[in-house]
């Protein structure tokens, strides 16, 4: 198994991302694991007025990483979201 940490910002709630996301990897071996978000303020995260910043790990086959790294990044993207930082780990 290889992972990738991904950090990014954006409007993950308001633009059902995290649904997005769990459809890439529902019914596969891959997985994301290790979700966390951070809201700078609770009435400015929700409605759009500040984004969220979100991080996880993207685990997959060592084959495979790839093929699901490149589709959690054009959701991200899609959605308007910034990538803060992604990083592989073995």
């Amino acid at each position: 198994m290889k992972s990738v940490k991904i950090k990014a910002a954006g409007h993950f709630i308001e633009r059902d991302v995290f649904r997005q996301m769990e459809d890439v990897v529902a019914g596969t071996p891959a997985d994301i694991t290790d979700v966390e978000m951070y809201l700078p303020s609770l009435k400015g995260g929700i409605g759009k007025k500040y984004p969220s910043i979100v991080q996880f790990t993207l685990i997959a086959r060592r084959i495979h990483v790839d093929v699901y790294y490149e589709k959690v990044m054009e959701i991200i993207s899609k959605n308007g979201c910034n990538i803060l930082y992604t990083g592989i780990e073995d």
